[in-house]
């Protein structure tokens, strides 16, 4: 599972120096450096589920000479069924 956030410096330029996950089952992605004012700039956070349930994961980004803000990502893991979804009958009648 893969989440987007876009970061957008405001008047000043933006210098993205880190983006740090909370835990192992959590990676972001993204390009540090410098971006001017009013550029956007994209993170990209994958989430490795290993049990069902809600989760809370804190992404640390670190930007601008050591300022710091905690984003979290949260969300729902459903639990496998049990059983495999019914057969479809109509596929064999799909036109190849």
């Amino acid at each position: 599972m893969y989440t987007f956030f876009e970061l957008k410096g405001l008047g000043d330029s933006l210098k993205l120096e880190m983006v740090q996950a909370g835990c192992g089952c959590t990676t972001p992605e993204f390009k540090a450096g410098a971006y001017a004012p009013g550029e956007t700039v994209k993170i990209k956070v994958g989430f490795n589920a290993a049990a069902a349930g809600r989760f809370d994961k804190p992404i640390t980004i670190t930007y601008n000479g050591g300022q710091q803000k905690v984003i979290m990502i949260t969300g729902t893991v459903e639990a496998t069924p049990a059983t495999p979804a019914p057969a479809n009958g109509a596929v064999g009648k799909i036109k190849q």
